[in-house]
């Protein structure tokens, strides 16, 4: 079963900062290698990889729900 780190991720922000805050960068590093980071505040929260920009984005977003509970609290 299919976790839904962005949603996830983006509730937790609702619930904090605010979803505004959340920033996507994304780097493709060959055909099937995609790194993305997630921001929020400018701050880097969370990394992922995949073999597509939206797996590496599911994978960001899980490193970043996972730290912004974390300082939290939660």
């Amino acid at each position: 079963m299919a976790n839904h780190w962005k949603l996830q991720l983006n509730g937790l922000l609702c619930r904090s900062y605010g979803a505004q805050k959340l920033q996507w960068v994304q780097h493709q590093h060959g055909p099937a290698s995609w790194e993305v980071i997630a921001l929020i505040q400018q701050v880097e929260y969370g990394r992922g990889t995949g073999y597509t920009g939206n797996a590496a984005k599911e994978d960001a977003a899980r490193h970043a729900y996972t730290t912004l509970s974390r300082q939290l609290g939660y």
